[in-house]
């Protein structure tokens, strides 16, 4: 959809219209050849232990087929800085890539009433699901310490953030972990310990 109201391949217009206005140079769907160095090793738990995992194939050459659901590769750095960029509606530092209003959508939810929302784990009660992302609509139903409109979500290798615009926070976890996104698989729960631990130390 991008590419046909564009007329410009996915990795062009994000680079243009989102990584390039927000300084996040090291995000894209490919590696340059002389950064592969500086990805990180992915890992997992074995008996109690961080051990490698598999060898990765790192992609350095653009992919011919740009997913628009997974595929760009990044930093915590960079990722944060499009998350803060949601957090102050859609602009940062000067840059804006969305219009509040659209932003707002991300953090309203959608989902008809009964409907729960499964980021890799059992459904939450108190939880829908806004424009692309997760939304905490009702902390203490959810049994979590995030504010209420705190919007988030997990991708592979058990990464997760979180976007809390009643606390002005903006949380970035990236672990390179095999089984860091499959509940019971050995890695600890780090998306249900973070949380606990940065919310009691605010309130301290």
């Amino acid at each position: 959809m991008v590419e046909t109201l564009s007329g410009q391949r996915l990795d062009a217009y994000l680079a243009q219209h989102v990584f390039g206005p927000l300084k996040m140079p090291d995000t894209g769907f490919h590696v340059p050849a002389e950064k592969a160095p500086r990805v990180a090793r992915i890992h997992t738990y074995r008996e109690g232990r961080i051990v490698a995992g598999p060898p990765q194939v790192i992609p350095v050459t653009p992919p011919v087929f740009l997913s628009g659901g997974g595929g760009l590769l990044s930093t915590a750095g960079d990722y944060f800085r499009f998350s803060q960029a949601l957090l102050d509606g859609g602009v940062l530092e000067g840059a804006r890539i969305l219009k509040p209003e659209t932003v707002r959508l991300m953090r309203r939810s959608v989902l008809a009433p009964g409907l729960t929302v499964d980021l890799y784990g059992p459904s939450q009660a108190g939880v829908g699901f806004g424009l692309d992302f997760a939304v905490i609509e009702d902390p203490a139903a959810a049994a979590t310490p995030h504010g209420k409109e705190t919007f988030y979500w997990g991708g592979a290798f058990g990464t997760w953030f979180w976007i809390d615009p009643t606390n002005d926070i903006v949380f970035v976890g990236m672990i390179q972990n095999l089984n860091g996104s499959i509940p019971g698989a050995g890695t600890p729960n780090l998306r249900e310990i973070t949380p606990r631990r940065l919310y009691a130390a605010l309130r301290t």
